[in-house]
């Protein structure tokens, strides 16, 4: 008998958030071609940076995508193919989507915590 792919949960969560009818329509919602998306299915994981951006985008917390307390859905996220840079241009983006009210609240927070290290 075949193993359910892991993926598969998370998947069904980002359609129903987004309301795609398919694996290609959400694949054009992602930006990315139906190959990545295959490729995503064969290694049975979703780059975490994908997962930031969706769960930002549709306004949903990463926990839900990955299943609430489901530790083996956090097992799929594939934290090391983060590079610096891509974390940086992560929070970057996040970061310049706030309102000018917000960015000075999080900058003084990150002071807040980089004073008391």
């Amino acid at each position: 008998m075949e193993k359910e792919p892991k993926i598969k949960p998370i998947i069904e969560r980002m359609k129903l958030v987004s309301d795609a009818r398919s694996i290609t329509h959400l694949c054009s919602i992602w930006g990315i071609n139906r190959s990545t998306y295959e490729n995503w299915q064969r290694q049975d994981k979703v780059p975490y940076a994908r997962l930031i951006e969706f769960s930002q985008r549709f306004g949903v917390t990463i926990p839900y995508l990955l299943g609430e307390d489901d530790q083996e859905a956090k097992e799929l996220v594939k934290y090391e193919d983060l590079t610096e840079s891509q974390m940086l241009n992560t929070i970057g983006i996040s970061f310049s989507k706030l309102p000018q009210e917000k960015k000075q609240r999080a900058l003084r927070q990150i002071l807040s915590i980089i004073e008391t290290q």
